[in-house]
């Protein structure tokens, strides 16, 4: 609902005949909308238009509109229509119908390490044209990553984008707390260095998993997490998950750092640090959320098994090529404590995904 107006599907707003709603938010809502005039889908951002902030909502369709890159969607043109007597703004961009980047997330809420590395180049990619062009996103999370039809990720909504043409530090308009750098709590200031934060901050949620920000919200409170931020302890490196790699952690780390001084200058910067790896294999889950490895065309899994009186047996295995399956003595134990299997899980994953041993 916006503002009091309830919307429907088949319900046509200026030349655009609404679908199915398939995002919204505090600015307002986001439908599949069909444009009658040249038979085409289009995503419609809808809000209504009030004189306050007629510049702020036209400036998002302005930036959108004059951007001309893969990894950033396109804003077609900005109409408005009177409904329910209210002026209502209708920016139409590229519809993808994949969504949003969150639909590739696993059942244990993570993108397998190859993927979502991928994925966030590609989302460098377009912050490096944003940067060039003067522009500062503002607000990447994955909710504003979309993948497009040839599995590339792409940047959107440009609500709170904000231009500055000599790219120094500008006042923000408004800001996503669980992603905020420390300068613009403190500050509301946003730069390239926020939008890399930013960017680090998303690579965290992807990479490891999306559970473990939420506990360290629900667990700190909103005012305990932004003391966290400015003390830069939000993401320390046991919240990470065992098959993470030091490499990776170390540009993640880089990326969030409490100085901006030290992150990464540059969205360049970052996205050759992350070409730069090269992992042999990566963990992801089944069907019933049981991690399984895969590296080299063998499948790798493994189990804990209870002897009783707190010791158990870890049992590393993996499943040829031929089919067949065999156990991994190198990192199978018997009679070992919880905090010596977490140590041989770590160290097994590891193994599976850089090869080393």
């Amino acid at each position: 609902m916006i503002c009091g107006i309830s919307l429907d599907p088949g319900d046509l707003l200026y030349k655009y005949r609404l679908c199915q709603r398939i995002g919204g938010g505090f600015f307002g809502e986001v439908w599949l909308a069909h444009d009658i005039h040249i038979d085409r889908d289009v995503a419609v951002k809808i809000q209504v238009l009030s004189e306050e902030a007629a510049d702020d909502v036209l400036q998002e369709a302005q930036i959108g509109n004059h951007l001309d890159h893969r990894n950033l969607v396109r804003v077609h043109s900005a109409d408005t229509d009177i409904y329910e007597e209210k002026v209502l703004l209708l920016i139409a961009m590229d519809f993808y119908s994949n969504g949003s980047i969150i639909n590739k997330l696993n059942k244990l809420d993570f993108i397998p390490l190859q993927e979502g590395i991928r994925y966030l180049i590609d989302v460098l990619k377009g912050l490096e044209h944003l940067h060039v062009n003067g522009i500062y996103h503002g607000d990447i999370k994955p909710q504003n990553i979309l993948i497009g039809q040839e599995d590339e990720a792409s940047l959107t909504d440009y609500g709170i984008s904000c231009y500055s043409p000599e790219l120094v530090p500008v006042q923000s308009k408004a800001f996503y707390y669980p992603h905020a750098a420390p300068e613009t709590l403190s500050d509301k200031q946003i730069s390239i260095q926020t939008d890399i934060y930013q960017v680090g901050m998303t690579a965290f949620r992807l990479l490891n998993g999306e559970a473990k920000l939420r506990k360290i919200l629900e667990d700190s409170g909103l005012e305990g997490y932004c003391d966290l931020v400015q003390q830069g302890k939000v993401i320390q490196s046991c919240d990470y998950l065992p098959f993470i790699p030091r490499n990776l952690k170390m540009i993640l780390s880089k990326a969030t750092h409490v100085d901006p001084s030290r992150r990464y200058q540059m969205a360049l910067e970052m996205r050759r640090a992350l070409e730069r790896l090269n992992y042999l294999g990566y963990w992801t889950c089944d069907s019933e959320g049981n991690l399984v490895g895969y590296n080299d065309g063998k499948t790798y899994f493994f189990s804990v098994e209870s002897r009783g009186e707190g010791r158990y047996n870890f049992v590393a295995a993996k499943r040829e090529k031929s089919g067949r399956k065999v156990r991994v003595g190198r990192y199978s134990k018997a009679n070992v404590s919880l905090k010596e299997i977490e140590v041989l899980k770590q160290r097994y994953m590891l193994f599976v995904v850089t090869g080393k041993k």
